[in-house]
């Protein structure tokens, strides 16, 4: 990952947030609107951090945080994701620039791009929006999801994986009324040329990754009781590999617009050790 900083000039200066990289590459996604984006979670009596990147393992990176530790009475019950924005929890990029937490243990979870977006799409548009709801979700059977703004011109007809597509090749990733956080690079939201983290674990090996991350904090034992944290929030609907998924999805795809995509996550594909022959 350090090779892939150095060759496109990431790492930049620290405290500027807006450095130019290799021209058409900026870090605004720490900073759109003069509002900083990036917020790191913490459990600061374990001296643990987790950057947050959706539809990719976020649930069971904030259940590792908060339901594992001996100190989860600490926390308020419900929605990790809920519970993790009040402003104890939350950790600034100024705090860590400015050695605010000196000693946490920082991690984060990343994904295969492609992966994420079908993820996205399964979970947001193929059975919560209402137009594409084929099957009910178990114990939500009358919650639909409203679109969100970069898809609203679609509302009102059933929208296809390439339709979602294409909604993403249009996106400005700096401009937040044409994208969703959900499928924002992982690049732009935890700027891991900037934040030295301790580890980075991946989607496709949780379960492995989890267990270690638990021998290196001393909570073995803490997983072991409640494993259920491995797998919050997994989707259950498919019984194929996620890889043999996105085969499936991508497959309606053009060549072309495939390469177009690639070159959108080409940064999250290089730093995070993805390949376009995992999923095609």
């Amino acid at each position: 990952m350090t090779d892939v900083c150095k060759k496109y000039n990431m790492k930049g200066e620290f405290s500027s947030y807006k450095e130019i990289i290799r021209g058409e590459f900026r870090y605004v996604a720490l900073r759109i609107s003069n509002k900083s984006l990036l917020k790191l979670r913490s459990n600061r009596d374990y001296k643990m951090a987790t950057c947050i990147n959706l539809k990719a393992g976020s649930s069971s990176a904030l259940g590792f945080l908060f339901i594992v530790p001996n100190n989860r009475h600490k926390y308020p019950h419900g929605d990790v994701h809920l519970r993790s924005r009040t402003p104890y929890i939350c950790l600034s990029f100024e705090e860590y620039k400015n050695g605010s937490f000196p000693g946490f243990f920082l991690y984060m979870f990343v994904r295969h791009p492609f992966t994420r977006l079908v993820s996205f799409y399964r979970d947001h548009i193929l059975y919560h929006y209402k137009l594409n709801n084929t099957e009910r979700t178990p114990n939500l059977p009358d919650v639909h999801s409203e679109l969100t703004l970069p898809l609203k011109y679609l509302e009102g007809k059933p929208i296809t994986f390439r339709d979602f597509i294409q909604v993403v090749l249009r996106a400005d990733f700096y401009n937040p009324k044409t994208f969703d956080y959900h499928w924002l690079p992982i690049w732009m939201m935890c700027a891991p040329c900037h934040i030295q983290y301790n580890f980075i674990g991946k989607v496709e090996t949780m379960s492995d990754d989890l267990i270690y991350l638990s021998s290196l904090k001393g909570l073995t034992a803490e997983l072991a009781e409640r494993s259920e944290v491995m797998w919050l929030h997994q989707s259950e609907r498919a019984n194929v590999s996620s890889s043999e998924l996105t085969r499936q999805f991508f497959s309606s795809i053009p060549k072309y617009e495939i390469d177009q995509l690639y070159e959108k996550y080409k940064l999250d594909f290089e730093l995070f050790n993805y390949s376009l022959n995992e999923v095609l």
